[in-house]
C-alpha cells in the first residue's frame, strides 16, 4: 500500500502528500537545487482548497 496520496490544486498540478505527516513531498530538481518549502498557510490553503473540490455536488458534472 502506498505511503503517498495526491490531491489536485487549483492551478492543475499534483503533489504527493505523505500520508503519516501530511508533507508535501517535492521531486528533486533538475539542477540539483532545493526546492522551497511550503508554508503552513499555503499548505493550509492547499489542503482546503483540495477539499473544496472533492466535496464539490459537481465534481462530475459532464456537460452534455
Amino acid at each position: 500500500m502506498s505511503e503517498t496520496y495526491e490531491i489536485y490544486t487549483p492551478n492543475g498540478l499534483i503533489l504527493e502528500v505523505d500520508k503519516n505527516t501530511n508533507q508535501i513531498i517535492f521531486d528533486k530538481r533538475e539542477d540539483g537545487r532545493e526546492v522551497g518549502k511550503y508554508t503552513q498557510e499555503y499548505s493550509k490553503a492547499l489542503f482546503e482548497a483540495h477539499n473544496i473540490k472533492q466535496n464539490s455536488p459537481y465534481k462530475d458534472y459532464k456537460p452534455q
